[in-house]
């Protein structure tokens, strides 16, 4: 019945990953230009000390963060951009699945 599985399977996978991208990073799609270090907003000049496992921490300043908060957001929208594929993708193949069967 389905000739073409894997277009189904492409559209799925490709939604599922934009959605992660998008969960994962929406913290800095939402905060605008603000730099965010553990919801306090930081100014020029601040640093920000996150604790990565147990022991070991990190401290960055202000243009790292804002460096970081940059990126996240780039990969949001990317995310967006992967999702509207999957989602333009399962609507073609629900297109020629209509086409093909009436």
């Amino acid at each position: 019945m389905l000739t073409r599985p894997w277009m189904k399977l492409l559209a799925g996978g490709l939604l599922i990953v934009g959605l992660v991208l998008v969960v994962n990073n929406a913290a800095a799609m939402t905060n605008g230009d603000v730099v965010d270090c553990g919801g306090q907003t930081m100014r020029p000049g601040q640093e920000c000390t996150r604790i990565i496992g147990g022991d070991s921490s990190e401290a960055l300043d202000y243009e790292e963060m804002r460096s970081r908060e940059n990126r996240d957001r780039i990969i949001a929208y990317t995310g967006i951009g992967v999702g509207a594929v999957g989602i333009a993708l399962f609507g073609a193949h629900l297109a020629a699945r209509r086409r093909r069967y009436g």
